[in-house]
C-alpha cells in the first residue's frame, strides 16, 4: 500500500483504510511547503472573478450612458452586452474541455 489512503471494498460498503505510515507522519503533512504562494493565487483568482463578473453582470446599469456616449440604439448596446456574457460562458466551457478532457 502506498502513501495515499486506499478505498477498500468490503461487502458492498466502501470504507477508508488509512495507511499506518501516513498516520505516523500526520503532523508533518500539515506543514506549509509552498510558502503560502497558494493563497496569493487564490486571492488573485478571486479579484479577477470579482472584476470580470462585476463588469459583465452590471452592464445593464451602464446601458444609458453607453447609448448617450456612442450615440447608438439600446438594441446595439444590448447586443454588445449579450455578446460579452455569451463569450464569457462559451470561452469558459471551451477552456474547461481543453484543460480537463
Amino acid at each position: 500500500m502506498d502513501m495515499i489512503n486506499a478505498f477498500v471494498q468490503t461487502n458492498g460498503n466502501t470504507r477508508l483504510e488509512a495507511n499506518s505510515e501516513m498516520a505516523a507522519k500526520s503532523s508533518s503533512w500539515l506543514t506549509v511547503t509552498d510558502g503560502a504562494w497558494g493563497w496569493v493565487v487564490v486571492l488573485g483568482s478571486f479579484v479577477s472573478h470579482v472584476i470580470t463578473g462585476g463588469i459583465v453582470y452590471s452592464f445593464g446599469v451602464l446601458v444609458e450612458d453607453f447609448v448617450n456616449y456612442f450615440e447608438c440604439s439600446k438594441r446595439e448596446i444590448g447586443a454588445l452586452g449579450s455578446l460579452a456574457i455569451g463569450l464569457t460562458w462559451t470561452v469558459g466551457n471551451i477552456h474547461l474541455h481543453i484543460i480537463c478532457c
